[in-house]
């Protein structure tokens, strides 16, 4: 009986120790689990943005030369380029182009004048900068006719993509057996260029020494049908502030000029083509002409070239 007692008291002495045991293992592990959640959030607040700072300032330093301050750097940049260097390219090289635009015969529809034909445009200069020589020609291919010509001569300058402001001075003159020799000078005011879609807009004012004002408005667009073949449609109008009895030209819209071509490109630089041209003076114009015995519609065939020289 002693002996179960003391077997009793043995059993719940361990059962009691056991149970400290795992009571002060618990509150050890919960404050290792504080210590823990501390120094973590510590972590976090403290140490952690100074080591991402640190490392950000690292990434966004700029590395210098090995064995030059950030001063001596600076220095050596602002310095000429050593002469092992190539020459940088230049953009205001002075360039030459010239180009035939129409260089053609045009055979009358009604067979009663055949005329040649010219329009031709020369510039020299840079990529801003240039002088523009547009020059103007149409003859009569029979003897005791006319011939008439025009020349514009500009200086252009590029203001935008692909347009370019331009002004100047035009020298106008024609002669024939009955009308003789007449000539005049004009101050030109001028802009061309690409309007969207490829369309090459050009318009001009003019203006004579007898401050008589007129303006030509002119639009054209290449229609590449292959690669070679392009038809070009083609249409200038020109108009005049006031009547000018000299040259039987009334106010208003005085002359409309289409055409139609189609060329064929052997190269860039050289290209035949075939087309037609229709001329009609319009309004007051028109009869203005009619009475003085001027033709007041015309109608042509036209075979010539187009090329340029680079």
């Amino acid at each position: 009986m002693s002996h179960d007692k003391t077997c009793m008291k043995l059993l719940l002495a361990s059962l009691a120790v056991c149970s400290l045991t795992i009571i002060s293992g618990e509150v050890i592990a919960q404050d290792s689990a504080g210590h823990v959640e501390h120094h973590a959030h510590v972590a976090d607040e403290g140490e952690g943005p100074t080591k991402d700072m640190s490392e950000e300032s690292e990434e966004t330093t700029p590395a210098l030369p090995e064995g030059m301050t950030l001063e001596e750097t600076l220095q050596r940049a602002a310095e000429p380029p050593p002469s092992s260097f190539p020459e940088a390219i230049h953009d205001d090289k002075v360039k030459f182009f010239w180009l035939a635009d129409q260089f053609e015969y045009r055979l009358d529809s009604q067979r009663e004048r055949d005329v040649f034909g010219m329009e031709a445009m020369f510039w020299a200069g840079g990529d801003i900068n240039r002088l523009q020589i547009a020059p103007e020609v149409e003859a009569g291919l029979e003897p005791e006719t006319f011939v008439e010509s025009e020349t514009d001569i500009l200086y252009s300058r590029l203001f935008a993509p692909f347009w370019s402001g331009q002004v100047g001075v035009s020298y106008r003159n024609d002669w024939g057996v009955s009308e003789g020799y007449n000539d005049s000078w004009s101050g030109v005011a001028a802009i061309q260029g690409v309007a969207p879609g490829k369309f090459e807009v050009s318009a001009a004012m003019y203006m004579s020494r007898r401050l008589d004002f007129s303006a030509i408005a002119e639009l054209e667009y290449d229609l590449r049908i292959t690669q070679r073949l392009v038809l070009q449609p083609r249409t200038e109008l020109t108009f005049s502030l006031q009547d000018i009895p000299s040259q039987n030209v009334g106010a208003g819209l005085s002359n409309v000029n289409a055409g139609l071509r189609l060329r064929y490109e052997i190269a860039r630089q050289f290209a035949p083509y075939l087309g037609a041209r229709l001329q009609a003076r319009t309004f007051e114009s028109a009869d203005r002409a009619e009475a003085a015995g001027d033709p007041v519609r015309q109608g042509f065939i036209v075979a010539g070239v187009r090329f340029a020289f680079l």
